[in-house]
């Protein structure tokens, strides 16, 4: 069941972030937007499920599958950053490759920073 769990939520989330790089496509920015808003979106994914699991003692249910490893591992494109990310720098884009990786971690770890703050807080 857990392989399940795992195989739906993977599905949802690659399928989220297919969507993504098609609405971000028609933009025709150098930067690799999608990525860089999918990696955020699992981000704040990734504390909204963690914080709902813990709140609703579910951490040991089979939702952690679904929504952590599942949906977040596939919306998530780490892989996808970093081939994008050489591929600015070989063409000769180094900027636009150094602008890649600080937005993205910026975006990303901020994201779980302010979602955090925000949930401790009583929000």
């Amino acid at each position: 069941m857990k392989f399940l769990m795992v195989f739906l939520g993977g599905g949802a989330g690659s399928v989220l972030r297919y969507a993504l790089s098609l609405m971000a496509g028609g933009l025709g920015l150098r930067l690799p937007l999608a990525t860089l808003l999918s990696n955020a979106l699992a981000s704040v994914s990734l504390v909204a499920a963690v914080v709902w699991l813990q709140k609703n003692n579910q951490a040991q249910s089979l939702y952690p599958f679904l929504l952590v490893i599942g949906f977040c591992g596939g919306l998530s494109t780490f892989s996808t950053f970093s081939w994008e990310t050489f591929a600015l720098w070989r063409s000769g884009h180094v900027s636009m490759a150094a602008m890649n990786v600080i937005l993205n971690l910026l975006l990303a770890i901020g994201a779980v920073f302010w979602l955090m703050r925000l949930w401790s807080s009583g929000v």
